[in-house]
């Protein structure tokens, strides 16, 4: 009993020595060494009492099945038989307990492992499953309360690229423009050296960021500056035979490796961003191609795998649905405050300007109605398509003699409207003095029909100086007043509406 007890101590110490050992290695080092400490174990069992020694066989046998599998039962088994050749006498009963033992251990621990092994598996996908629904459930959280498309695509590259999220080092997003057969950049999350990307790492780990707070940084601080004002000054032209034109034709995913293809776009990337394996992910919905999601690991070199590419799938199709779903609420929105005909600004625009001005704290700015003269005698006598086109023009004009602060309307009919920002009375007199003229010479067709020979213009400006209570109303209403005053008064003048009374 003595030596068992000492045999015990000895395997405690060296299993603590061991155990410590452990840490430093990988599992499958680890698992040969639960194996060698156990045949040490074995080996060095000095008892000769069969009760024990059996025991301890079937757990040596055990160990090797549960270590090594196959070949750590053939090599235990081995090492008991040589064991047993030194210590006891032969024995057929021995041999066949020992093979009955191992068939028995081999049959219960291959499907054992199996069975840990399934579990693990669906372990495994029931956590990816529970992140992926996560991942979607916050994102489509985040995006539901935005309207902008600098937010949403910073929801989007942040959930690839978060921890939290699917813990990507870098993505960039360039978005497909139709009309000008370009690929234009967007936005990126990540570093634009591999090296730099640490650093960034390191401050996210420390503070314990989850997904919801990287979503949240936008609103305090513009996230990789230096990334983002490169990927915004990029623009490709849209050719058949680039790589990113094939992903966005055929809506498939590539996985690339850099060196190994010939692709102007690509290489192009490469040279800004260092970049050597990179997934292009298309953005396609309903046959709409919305643009490229480009992603890769620049920090830890981690290859890409099937499976995470199939996790980040679900998440390219929504962006592509959020992105071609602003875009179409965006474009019913301009059109509701577009005039049809001259792309103008309309009536409701104004109103919602002037809502928008008188919100500040006392803004100066003036408001000047036009009105074409005799435009019914010119629509009677030249037709109404001819009175479109006049308007066009005319709109045409209004635009290009318009200040950047300053904006021009069509209000209706034969009305038009401009709001001259930061602008004293008398600068607001020349400005519409100037327009008037300018329609004055403009070579209108047919205009040799109007009276006069011309089509003309009589504007009224109202100025904020001037109104005394001062509201939405009051200005549009005194600008009113100063035309209907320049057309009663002989038409193709601008008057100023001054407190009650206008002048000329």
């Amino acid at each position: 009993m003595s030596e068992l007890i000492e045999w015990i101590v000895i395997m405690s110490i060296v299993s603590i020595a061991l155990n410590v050992i452990r840490f430093f290695l990988n599992e499958k080092r680890n698992r040969l060494l639960v194996f060698l400490f156990f045949t040490f174990s074995f080996l060095s069992f000095q008892s000769h009492l069969l009760d024990e020694y059996y025991l301890l066989v079937v757990l040596y046998l055990m160990t090797g099945m549960y270590s090594l599998h196959a070949n750590g039962l053939i090599i235990s088994s081995a090492v008991v038989l040589i064991r047993h050749f030194l210590y006891f006498t032969p024995s057929v009963t021995l041999f066949g307990l020992l093979i009955l033992t191992n068939i028995t251990i081999y049959i219960i621990g291959t499907r054992g492992i199996h069975h840990f092994n399934q579990l693990s598996d669906w372990k495994q996908k029931m956590y990816q499953n529970t992140k992926q629904l996560t991942i979607m459930k916050e994102i489509s959280a985040a995006i539901q309360q935005t309207d902008e498309l600098d937010r949403l695509l910073h929801i989007i590259v942040t959930t690839i690229t978060a921890g939290h999220g699917l813990g990507f080092n870098r993505c960039l997003v360039f978005l497909n423009d139709h009309l000008s057969n370009h690929i234009h950049g967007m936005m990126g999350i990540g570093p634009v050296r591999g090296k730099d990307g640490f650093e960034k790492w390191n401050e996210i780990a420390v503070k314990k960021y989850k997904l919801t707070d990287l979503l949240e940084r936008m609103d305090e601080e513009h996230i990789d500056p230096e990334l983002n004002e490169l990927v915004s000054s990029l623009s490709f032209d849209f050719r058949p035979s680039s790589i990113f034109y094939q992903a966005l034709r055929d809506g498939k995913d590539r996985l690339i490796n850099v060196k190994d293809v010939n692709d102007t776009i690509l290489n192009e990337l490469s040279d800004y961003f260092h970049m050597d394996e990179v997934l292009i992910v298309p953005m396609v919905y309903q046959n709409k191609k919305i643009g490229i999601l480009l992603i890769d690991n620049p920090v830890t070199h981690k290859k890409i795998t099937p499976e995470e590419i199939d996790n980040l799938m679900p998440l390219a199709l929504q962006t592509a649905i959020s992105i071609h779903q602003l875009n179409m609420y965006q474009h019913i929105k301009t059109m509701s405050v577009t005039d049809g005909l001259t792309k103008l600004k309309n009536q409701r625009a104004l109103k919602n300007d002037l809502t928008h001005i008188f919100s500040e704290k006392d803004p100066q700015f003036a408001v000047v109605m036009i009105d074409i003269d005799y435009f019914k005698h010119y629509n009677d006598t030249n037709g109404h398509l001819l009175g479109n086109v006049a308007l066009e023009q005319l709109a045409t004009l209004l635009k290009s003699h318009m200040r950047k602060t300053d904006q021009s309307y069509r209000f209706g009919g034969e009305e038009f409207s401009v709001i001259l920002m930061n602008v004293t009375p008398e600068e607001a007199y020349d400005i519409a003095d100037r327009i008037r003229l300018a329609v004055l010479a403009e070579p209108f067709p047919e205009q040799h029909t109007q009276p006069g020979g011309h089509l003309t213009i009589s504007l009224g400006v109202s100025h904020t100086d001037f109104i005394h209570d001062l509201t939405e109303h009051a200005i549009l209403k005194t600008s009113d007043e100063a035309l209907y005053e320049a057309k009663k008064s002989g038409k193709n003048k601008v008057v100023l509406y001054q407190g009650g009374e206008v002048d000329e």
